[in-house]
């Protein structure tokens, strides 16, 4: 037999194959074994991001948890304000509420500081302006050194609530929010959290409606959104502004509270009256997300379904006896879904134990803080702003 047909002696004989043969018949071995593997049931390993054991069946829309209302909110040392309600509490840091509280929804006051292009954080000008973190930033930045610390936690909803309104906002270095101020909000947001955000497009699958997109196909899973963040815009003619009168939020950071009949709605409106538990129950069913604002018992709230329940009183025994450590299973949609959940699955207990308590602020520091929102003259431009140093 001529040699010329078989490699050297060191072959063992065997016939020399052309490049194109070796590569047919090396494709062919592993086509055949990928059959096999596929036959028996073997898949191939992939890398999975932080996860909770037994959740992988659970999305977003399937958790509950406890928020807090105007999350930064400082009181007056009991100091009576003529005119105003009573705002004599205070909240704990932000980094507290999420360690020690459990707190999983934020609720930020925004003023658009004109003079700064950017947005502080109060409740009301002067009347109940004390809070934990000035700016937007400020508070985000808590926000995210606290994520990045507790990668597997479920997504934090921070409500963003516009403030212009004549009796809340006197303000000279605000101004009400326009087109050019949402642009600017968004702006923001993104700079401080350039990734892990749950935004509009993110939920909106091709072809559908962001309202089709989570009533027919449903809200990322769990596991694939965890140490991420959401935003809602809050009010009605805010959310509109924001959202070009409900009918897009294409390229938008926040989500806002929308009808449940308009292209855009995913979180809705909790509505009121007497029917306001059986109708939150019924949306919640269909797979829209609720957030709640409730008194001193959020109970009602919890039983219908609403899935960020948020108050003043972020320790109230109720929490803790409908078992959330931080968080539990969405007892209406869950079973809406037939998703098999437990508490645990939705993320893991929080810290133990309450930080100690704040000192009582001096009455003399009251003042100055008070002093340092006032201006005194006429501002006509963001140069004088700068001229007279005023500290938001």
């Amino acid at each position: 037999m001529d040699r010329g047909h078989y490699r050297d002696a060191g072959d063992r004989g065997f016939p020399s194959r052309t490049a194109n043969e070796v590569f047919m018949r090396r494709a062919l071995f592993l086509f055949a074994v990928t059959c096999v593997l596929l036959g028996a049931g073997v898949a191939p390993a992939v890398t999975a991001g932080p996860s909770t054991p037994g959740s992988s069946g659970l999305r977003m829309n399937h958790l509950q948890a406890k928020g807090t209302h105007n999350s930064t909110h400082r009181d007056h040392n009991g100091d009576a304000v003529p005119g105003v309600p009573d705002w004599d509490y205070s909240h704990r840091p932000i980094t507290e509420q999420l360690e020690h509280q459990g707190v999983r929804q934020l609720e930020l006051d925004l003023h658009y500081n004109w003079a700064k292009d950017d947005f502080d954080v109060y409740h009301v000008w002067f009347a109940d302006d004390r809070t934990s973190c000035d700016t937007l930033t400020a508070c985000l930045g808590e926000v995210r050194a606290w994520s990045n610390a507790h990668p597997a936690h479920h997504p934090i909803l921070l409500m963003l609530e516009p403030k212009d309104a004549q009796l809340e906002d006197e303000d000279p270095f605000t101004r009400p929010f326009d087109a050019h101020a949402y642009q600017r909000l968004d702006e923001v947001i993104r700079a401080a959290w350039p990734d892990r955000v749950v935004t509009p497009d993110s939920v909106t699958r091709r072809g559908k409606t962001l309202r089709q997109s989570v009533v027919e196909m449903g809200w990322p899973k769990l596991d694939d959104v965890r140490g991420h963040v959401a935003f809602l815009i809050d009010g009605d003619d805010h959310g509109s502004a924001y959202s070009d009168g409900y009918r897009s939020l294409a390229g938008r950071t926040a989500f806002v509270q929308a009808p449940e009949t308009s292209a855009v709605a995913a979180f809705v409106g909790r509505g009121g009256g007497g029917a306001k538990y059986d109708r939150m129950r019924a949306l919640v069913a269909q797979g829209f997300m609720v957030r709640d604002l409730v008194g001193d018992d959020p109970r009602a709230a919890l039983a219908a379904g609403a899935h960020y329940v948020s108050s003043d009183y972020p320790t109230d025994a109720d929490y803790a006896d409908a078992g959330m450590a931080p968080s539990r299973c969405n007892p209406v949609s869950t079973l809406a879904s037939g998703v098999d959940c437990t508490n645990a699955s939705i993320e893991t207990p929080a810290a133990d134990g309450e930080p100690a308590p704040d000192p009582l602020p001096d009455e003399g520091q009251l003042l100055v803080d008070k002093a340092d929102r006032l201006v005194v003259g006429t501002v006509e431009s963001s140069t004088d702003a700068v001229v007279y140093e005023r500290l938001p």
